[in-house]
């Protein structure tokens, strides 16, 4: 036990070091010193402490700003939690924004409010949060901004109607900083937390698409993702409306922001894909199978697939190896008419394209539609496979490996038999590249496991035999390898 207030003695201690490590150290502590304290002590002398003395590392302040809200126990309960509050109100203020964020944080678990709790402890809250709001310096009001959505669910209604004032007034701070943060929170906790009340903010959600700062509009876009699953029909449209403001926004981050958190509606979309910067129409039909499926009218589906599937024509590389890694999951989001007037014609042109990279983007976009979608694969593969088999006969060696790797895809969207895939594997088993080599060996498994063996020995196996008396080493040494592979799946 000596020794224990020994060690507890020398952490109190190290609290005053002038080394910032011992410093970090015994905070990290500060749970073990707590409880040897007792809770008088803790709330009496401990807390004060750390509070009028802060220390100059911001290490350490996050490290106490994040013990705080688990130390309920350690104060005597839920009864004392005003004594962390103190503490995590004047670190919500600091400079430090991080600092800052791990006190907001702390304030926001069940620890410290509880949603049940007295309503004197609730009031003690809403005063904290008022406090900042109406705070000299703008990183306090910042803070107000995150934890105005914590209380409000359960305050009575006066109160409620005292936080979004509160709330109003923090959208329309003098401060860059407090306004973004307003936007920002507006967006994660609050919009969830009001509902269709959202409407009621609206008009500060417009002031914000139209800030003068880039920084508060950008922070608009995922905000208006966040007010749209809650908003009823008449706000949805003002919202639709200023997106729509915000795609051709005089700032590149903002017209980037809203091409990749949405990829727009249709207006939208076809502004964001004739973009200047290749940067924000890659982002634009990267996301398009997204919107697709948040689409339920058929004519703008096809509006919004015409105007993405033309960037296959486009000039940069980029582009068009972002269209190809998404236009077929656009396939299950369309209708059936579209998949070879649209979706087939545009994929076969970008399985032809000059760079690799937008082939190899299309052929692994072929495979995960026929994992995730086999029923739509099995219509849309025989318009492809042609192609796809083509393409074994490419100079990049990459395009090849991924060709053989297809195979079993293939065939499992084709719904037929392995024939049609056969010459592709045995081929590969003979290439130049080891690695080819390898994934042929892996394919010819993969078929003799869906075929059969009485397929295998029928169609296969008379084409393989050749390799195990091959003059060169190599073609032998496959065929070790290829049979390694068939005991895996025997």
């Amino acid at each position: 036990m000596t020794d224990h207030f020994q060690s507890v003695n020398s952490m109190i201690e190290n609290l005053r070091s002038d080394d910032p490590e011992l410093r970090l150290s015994s905070m990290r502590g500060i749970h073990v010193i707590a409880q040897t304290l007792g809770p008088e002590r803790t709330k009496s002398e401990l807390l004060p402490f750390l509070t009028d003395y802060l220390d100059e590392s911001d290490d350490v302040l996050r490290v106490f700003a994040n013990a705080l809200a688990t130390m309920i126990g350690e104060v005597g309960g839920i009864l004392h939690v005003q004594s962390l509050l103190q503490p995590l109100e004047l670190l919500c203020g600091l400079d430090e924004v991080t600092v800052r964020d791990e006190a907001v944080t702390s304030l926001q678990t069940k620890a410290i409010f509880k949603s049940d709790g007295a309503a004197v402890q609730q009031q003690d809250y809403v005063s904290l949060v008022q406090r900042l709001a109406k705070a000299e310096f703008p990183q306090a009001r910042a803070s107000a901004c995150s934890l105005i959505a914590t209380p409000y669910p359960t305050v009575p209604v006066a109160v409620k109607a005292t936080l979004r004032q509160t709330f109003q007034k923090l959208c329309a701070d003098e401060e860059i900083m407090v306004r973004r943060s307003a936007c920002i929170a507006l967006g994660k906790p609050f919009a969830a937390v009001l509902g269709q009340q959202c409407s009621d903010l609206l008009t500060q959600f417009a002031a914000f698409c139209r800030d003068a700062s880039d920084g508060v509009r950008v922070q608009a876009v995922p905000t208006a993702l966040a007010l749209l699953g809650h908003l009823p029909d008449a706000g949805i449209s003002q919202v639709v409306t200023l997106l729509k403001t915000l795609s051709s926004d005089s700032s590149w981050r903002v017209r980037y922001m809203v091409a990749d958190r949405i990829g727009g509606f249709t207006k939208v979309f076809s502004s964001l894909c004739q973009d200047a910067e290749p940067e924000i129409r890659a982002a634009a039909v990267f996301n398009m199978h997204f919107l697709l499926g948040g689409m339920t009218d058929a004519t703008v589906k096809k509006d919004m697939l015409n105007i993405g599937t033309r960037l296959a024509a486009d000039a940069n590389a980029h582009v068009r190896m972002s269209l190809a890694s998404d236009v077929l999951q656009c396939v299950p989001s369309v209708p059936k008419d579209l998949w070879s007037s649209v979706i087939a014609s545009c994929s076969t042109r970008l399985l032809n394209d000059a760079d690799a990279d937008v082939r190899l983007a299309l052929l692994t976009g072929f495979s995960t539609m026929s994992m995730s979608s086999p029923t739509e694969a099995s219509e849309i593969a025989p318009k492809l496979v042609p192609v796809v088999i083509a393409l074994f006969n490419d100079t990049k060696w990459r395009v090849r490996d991924t060709v053989v790797l297809q195979v079993p895809s293939l065939v499992t969207s084709l719904g037929k038999s392995a024939d049609e895939v056969l010459d592709v594997c045995v081929k590969s088993l003979q290439d130049r590249v080891s690695s080819i080599r390898a994934s042929g060996c892996m394919a010819c498994a993969k078929l003799v496991q869906e075929s059969g063996a009485a397929w295998a020995e029928q169609h296969l196996f008379p084409k393989i035999l050749a390799l195990a008396s091959a003059g060169p080493f190599v073609p032998r040494l496959t065929f070790l390898q290829l049979m390694t592979a068939f005991a895996a799946i025997s």
